[in-house]
């Protein structure tokens, strides 16, 4: 039961990581070609050669992108033959129709290597939402919200954080921001210091495995470290209102859940937001 639980999780996780390449979908949307209006490097991450760069697009004709990156919705870019999912970390449905997205650039990867080339001005075939439309029950409300964010995973997990802490209901957000560099944890670093300042039910940990930087935790986000991070709730009287969303690879994701589940948390029921199984039809 619980292995079930675990492939299906997966089914729709596996997108925050790293640069994988998958078939455009059968039932394709219409792609349309957005104009790069600003890019700017975030990190160069000079141990591993793959740099993280901040793009910022403008949809034809402003049009809305409305994309719930919270809700795990994802824009389809289309590259080489290839489509590849990115989450926005910019907030849905800008006036000017305007959006962001943060990719690494991966030696091997067919699409972030196109997008790593782009100069202003040049364009790029997208579509949006994906998946749609989303299931009523799409989120699993808790109180207790603990994010993992297995680095560039931080795209999507800081809009996850915003929504979540909308809830008046939620009582804790935590997010575990693992990076291999302190430099890597440049990547929305401000702004996750300016929300844990303005929020005072967000708690943010960070994690460098590569280095030793005060203030942040040194180690990789593994089972001993997410033990320590989650045990408090795993044996508190909140473990049933816990709610849980890893990002990364496949791999690092697989890694939590099992970690999780070894901790005692339901693996269907903690997590955050269910599959996106098809709707009934009338």
């Amino acid at each position: 039961m619980v292995l079930g639980s675990m492939v299906s999780f997966l089914t729709i996780l596996a997108h925050a990581g790293g640069d994988r390449d998958v078939p455009a979908p059968a039932n394709e949307k219409v792609f349309k070609k957005c104009q790069l209006i600003k890019k700017e490097v975030l990190a160069e991450s000079r141990d591993r050669g793959e740099p993280i760069v901040k793009l910022v697009f403008a949809a034809p004709g402003k049009e809305l992108v409305d994309v719930n990156t919270a809700l795990r919705q994802v824009i389809l870019v289309r590259a080489n033959g290839v489509t590849r999912k990115y989450s926005p970390p910019s907030e849905p449905c800008r006036p000017d129709g305007t959006f962001e997205l943060i990719v690494r650039v991966y030696e091997s990867g067919n699409v972030s290597r196109f997008l790593g080339s782009l100069q202003v001005g040049e364009t790029a075939d997208m579509c949006w939402p994906f998946p749609s439309p989303l299931i009523p029950d799409r989120r699993n409300a808790g109180t207790h919200v603990g994010l993992v964010a297995y680095g560039v995973g931080i795209t999507e997990l800081f809009r996850v954080a915003i929504n979540e802490l909308g809830d008046p209901a939620v009582q804790e957000v935590l997010l575990l921001y693992s990076t291999r560099t302190a430099e890597d944890q440049q990547v929305l670093g401000r702004e996750l210091e300016e929300l844990a300042l303005k929020e005072k039910r967000f708690r943010l940990l960070r994690a460098v495995s590569r280095e030793r930087v005060p203030g942040m935790l040194h180690g990789r986000a593994d089972a001993s470290m997410l033990r320590e991070v989650f045990l408090p709730w795993a044996t508190g009287p909140d473990r049933s209102n816990a709610r849980f969303l890893p990002a990364g690879s496949k791999d690092m994701i697989l890694l939590a859940h099992k970690c999780l589940v070894d901790l005692g948390f339901d693996a269907d029921q903690s997590k955050l937001i269910r599959d996106n199984r098809p709707l009934a039809s009338s």
